[in-house]
C-alpha cells in the first residue's frame, strides 16, 4: 500500500554493516511530524546519503508492505525538501 505525501522529520542517519557479509546497509530515522510516530527504516541503497541529512523535513511517498515477518515501511520517494527544523 502507498502513502503518498508524508511530512517527515530525520532524525538520524546510520551506516550500519551485517557481521556475517559484511555488506552495509543505511539505517533511516524518521518521525512523521503529523503524529509524532517514530519509524526505523533500512535502505540497501547508500545514494539516500546524497538525498537526505538529518535534522530536515521532507515531504516523501511511503510504502508499507506485509511479509511473513510482519509490516515494513520504506521510503518509495522523496518529493519535496522542506528544510531545516525551526
Amino acid at each position: 500500500m502507498r502513502i503518498n505525501d508524508v511530512s517527515i522529520l530525520v532524525n538520524k542517519l546510520e551506516i550500519k554493516e551485517k557481521k556475517d557479509s559484511k555488506e552495509k546497509y543505511l539505517m533511516i530515522n524518521f518521525i512523521d511530524m503529523q503524529t509524532g510516530d517514530l519509524f526505523e527504516v533500512v535502505e540497501k541503497d547508500l545514494d539516500y546519503l546524497s538525498k537526505i541529512k538529518q535534522m530536515q523535513i521532507y515531504k516523501v511517498d511511503l510504502n508499507l508492505l506485509s511479509n511473513k515477518y510482519g509490516l515494513r515501511i520504506e521510503i518509495a520517494e522523496i518529493k519535496e525538501t522542506k528544510g531545516s527544523i525551526k
